[in-house]
C-alpha cells in the first residue's frame, strides 16, 4: 500500500512542478450538468457548515451510533 502511495503522489508532485505548462487557450472551463452543479454546491455547502458547526454532526452520529446495542 505505501510503495503505490508514494509512486502515485510523487507522480502528481512531479506533474504539478515539471510537468509541460498549460497554455492560455488550454485553460477552459469544464461544463457541468445542472444536477452535477447543484451536488457540488450542496456538497460544498454542507462541508463550510460542518467545519464550522461540528457539534451539529457529531451530535446525530452519536444519536445514530447509539440504536446499536455496543459493549
Amino acid at each position: 500500500g505505501i510503495l503505490a502511495s508514494m509512486y502515485f503522489y510523487f507522480g502528481v508532485i512531479q506533474a504539478a512542478f515539471w510537468g509541460k505548462p498549460i497554455s492560455e487557450t488550454d485553460n477552459q472551463t469544464i461544463a457541468l450538468a445542472p444536477p452535477v452543479r447543484c451536488a457540488i454546491y450542496v456538497c460544498l455547502t454542507g462541508m463550510v457548515f460542518f467545519g464550522i458547526f461540528p457539534g451539529w454532526l457529531m451530535h446525530w452520529a452519536e444519536q445514530a451510533a447509539g440504536i446499536f446495542p455496543w459493549r
